[in-house]
């Protein structure tokens, strides 16, 4: 069974005094139209200013450079000389590592350099050695064959003696021993012709020997070089994998994690990716902050847009003012944003890694520029339009939109700026109707 509340005292006099209202506006509306003053309709004054077209987007405050520091080599953590906070500069030697082992095999090495560097001047000093053996042989040589000259200059003057004789015992003139004892002395010339070239031989056979040992400890030489290479080379790799146990700073910054302690053994990071980093370093005079700008909005962007930082729930009131650094040249696949970087000068470090704020970056500034309130604009067919108080007359008046950010609409033509508009209600307007315009407040 239905019930029926009874109206209350107080409903039924708002609903009477509603009815007065109503009464009340469309007798006053019936006056206006027989004075043939129109409707009555709030107005404004079109003016001409400086609109800052920006976007407003949430953002991150990072150091500008931030580095998780690991160890390239295992080893037992000697010393670490600084902890979260700790101011830090480039080069500074943050933590050790005690590699007992490493130090062995970099003492090892140095001694086979050693070894190699004495075989080097062992084989340098056989080079020498070689080199008077050849100019020995090449002595004898020369000696040799100056013999040869004066063999067989010998022996061409006993060829010369002997057919002298020849000569002198055909006709009788000489005895026949003579004759036979210049052959004699001719066959000992030709013998000894022969004997001074073995010995030419011999020598020549000591000065190619000589030569090729020459050679041979020449390139025992260049050997024991290249050994020294080889052990420089691995003495230097030693040295270089053993300067990894001292840990760097490797820019001017602030520790802000420390994940070890001395007598801790570091695991290496090199292919281990279980290996957990020793301190975290970021640079923080400089800082940047992570915007994400909307894909309405990217084709404003331009490097060195100013940008203001404010709204920081910790440092209320402040706001910091930069410009737009860089920014990605591509939008993200899922969210349809750009990133954006702004950077800061932070000397005074006032802004932390991690802080949270707004970020405002103006796009683009229109001078200048006639403006409206929203509410006056009106839109029909994909056509804006608004409404200008022509004598009591209301006259619709095309526009184009430049700016509009909800509440102000920037017009960049249509509208020259002094005009009066109506400001609220034009959709009940009709073009050419009479109207009584009212400037509001």
């Amino acid at each position: 069974m239905k019930t029926f509340r009874k109206p209350s005292l107080v409903t039924s006099a708002m609903f009477l005094v509603g009815i007065v209202l109503v009464s009340g506006a469309e007798e006053s509306l019936a006056q206006n139209s027989k004075s043939g003053k129109g409707q009555r309709v709030q107005s404004v004054i079109v003016q001409r200013q400086n609109i800052v077209r920006s976007v407003e987007m949430p953002g991150t405050v990072e150091g500008f450079k931030t580095v998780e520091l690991y160890s390239k080599i295992g080893g037992f953590l000697e010393d670490i000389s600084v902890d979260i906070g700790d101011e830090v500069k480039e080069g500074q030697e943050l933590a050790h590592l005690d590699i007992p082992e490493m130090e062995q095999e970099l003492l090892q090495k140095q001694a086979l350099l050693q070894q190699s560097q004495a075989e080097v001047e062992q084989s340098q000093a056989a080079v020498l050695q070689s080199d008077a053996k050849v100019n020995s042989a090449l002595a004898a040589l020369s000696e040799a064959q100056t013999e040869r000259e004066e063999s067989e200059s010998q022996l061409r003057f006993r060829q010369v003696e002997v057919r002298r004789y020849q000569d002198l015992v055909n006709s009788n003139s000489a005895r026949r021993e003579l004759l036979d004892q210049a052959k004699f002395q001719l066959d000992s010339a030709t013998a000894g012709v022969k004997t001074v070239l073995a010995r030419i031989q011999t020598a020549q056979a000591h000065v190619n020997a000589a030569k090729a040992n020459l050679a041979r400890s020449k390139a025992d030489v260049k050997s024991a070089q290249a050994h020294v290479n080889v052990t420089q080379a691995n003495l230097k790799y030693s040295q270089t994998m053993s300067a990894y146990g001292t840990i760097r700073a490797p820019f001017n910054g602030t520790v802000v994690m420390r994940n070890v302690d001395p007598g801790a053994f570091i695991q290496s990071a090199d292919g281990n990716s279980a290996a957990k980093p020793l301190l975290t370093i970021t640079h923080t005079d400089v800082v940047r902050v992570l915007v994400d700008i909307p894909m309405k909005d990217v084709r404003l962007l331009n490097r060195g847009d100013k940008a203001v930082l404010n709204r920081i729930t910790v440092l209320p009131g402040e706001e910091f003012v930069g410009t737009v650094t860089r920014f990605s040249p591509a939008l993200g696949k899922r969210s349809r944003l750009m990133r954006a970087e702004v950077d800061f000068d932070n000397a005074d470090h006032k802004l932390w890694p991690g802080y949270f704020g707004y970020m405002t970056i103006h796009l683009e500034e229109m001078t200048d520029t006639p403006v409206v309130p929203s509410s006056a604009l009106l839109v029909e067919k994909g056509q804006s339009y608004v409404y200008v108080c022509d004598n009591g007359v209301a006259r619709r008046q095309a526009v184009e939109v430049s700016y509009h950010d909800g509440s102000t609409v920037g017009i960049s033509s249509g509208l020259a700026g002094g005009e009066q508009i109506i400001k609220t209600g034009g959709g009940q307007i009709a073009d050419g109707e009479r109207i009584e315009p009212v400037l509001a407040n």
